[in-house]
Formats: C-alpha cells, structure tokens, sequence
C-alpha cells in the first residue's frame, strides 16, 4: 500500500529540475547539435547523450501533488518541440486513464509523423 510507496520514495535518488530532464545527458542518445545553422554534416559535431528530440508530456492537470499547469507551462517554456497533452487526472493519470493516456500518445504520434512528411 501506501506505506510501501513511501518507503521505496525515499531510495530515489534527488529529484532532477524539469530542465535537467530535458537536457540530461542519459549515454543513450545520440542528437544533432542545436546549432543548426552548422551546415557541416560531419558525424563527429553529434553531441552524445543529449536528447533534442519531441517530447509529449501527458500532464495530469489534478495532479495534487504540484502544479499542474505551471509545470506544464515551464516544460513547454524550456525548449522547442515540447508538446503538453493535458490529461483529466491526477499524479498517475497512466494509471487512472490509460486511455486517455494512450488515445493522447496516438494523436501525437500520428501529428510528429504528419509533420515530418
């Protein structure tokens, strides 16, 4: 239950600022330089780590635990390609509305791909 919640919070390591997030160097991608007028295309300019890809954040907007539309709005505020989908729930909406989760998933899905045509 919640006592097991609880417990297995405080081994997280420390919380990582929502910018952090966006630009944390995980070793698991590869990305372009955010320069783009760079017109060299030499593989050897692609920064490690750094993810400059779309990103969906599906924000439950009853989340009681922060602010839910000042943390939408700070996400979408850090970079381009943030898009912010918000959900009728609360800290887990994936878990109290996993089909709006995924219905939400789906669209943007389909709109990265559009737009990448």
């Amino acid at each position: 239950g919640a006592i097991n919640v609880m417990i297995s919070g405080s081994k997280l390591p420390p919380p990582r600022t929502a910018n952090e997030l966006l630009s944390a160097n995980f070793g698991s991608t590869r990305s372009r330089p955010s320069d783009t007028n760079n017109n060299n295309n030499n593989n050897n300019e692609w920064k490690e780590g750094v993810f400059t890809g779309p990103v969906l954040v599906a924000q439950g907007m009853l989340d009681p635990l922060n602010d839910a539309k000042g943390r939408a709005s700070l996400l979408r505020s850090l970079r381009t390609g943030v898009t912010i989908s918000p959900i009728n729930g609360g800290h887990c909406p994936h878990d109290e509305l996993p089909k709006d989760i995924a219905s939400a998933m789906s669209n943007w899905i389909k709109e990265e791909q559009s737009s990448s045509i």
